[in-house]
């Protein structure tokens, strides 16, 4: 049986639980390739491999690693996996800053909006719009 992991744990029988516990004790052992888990988790898509991971670590608290280092992915379980886990964590920070700091021109935008300080298309002369 392969693993769904589309279905919350909460959700599964108790043989797909056992099961989901087994695979998740292989990836707190070794690190697991993208293509392995795109066989465990029922997809030919490496992008729902990285929103499945995704899932399980916001609503399951499951804490996989995965940073420019390594391939694929791991569950950090041992004190061993805590240099793996910072790299994975200051790599996650770093993309979360970036994309916070490209949101402020359109969050200006819309404060500037919301003050009435931009005008409609009606509104701009035809002299303004070239």
């Amino acid at each position: 049986m392969k693993i769904d992991l589309r279905k919350p744990i909460a959700e599964m029988s108790e043989e797909e639980k056992a099961e989901f516990y087994e695979f998740i004790q292989i990836l707190a052992e070794k690190w697991a390739s993208k293509e392995s888990l795109q066989l465990e988790f029922k997809t030919d898509s490496e992008r729902a491999v990285r929103r499945r991971i995704e899932m399980l670590r916001r609503k399951e608290n499951i804490p996989y690693i995965s940073h420019s280092k390594r391939k694929g992915y791991k569950v950090a379980k041992y004190m061993e996996d805590y240099p793996d886990a910072k790299k994975s964590s200051l790599e996650m920070h770093s993309r979360a800053e970036k994309i916070l700091e490209s949101v402020k021109p359109i969050d200006e935008f819309c404060r500037l909006c919301e003050e009435g300080k931009i005008k409609s298309r009606e509104e701009v002369s035809w002299q303004e719009k070239e």
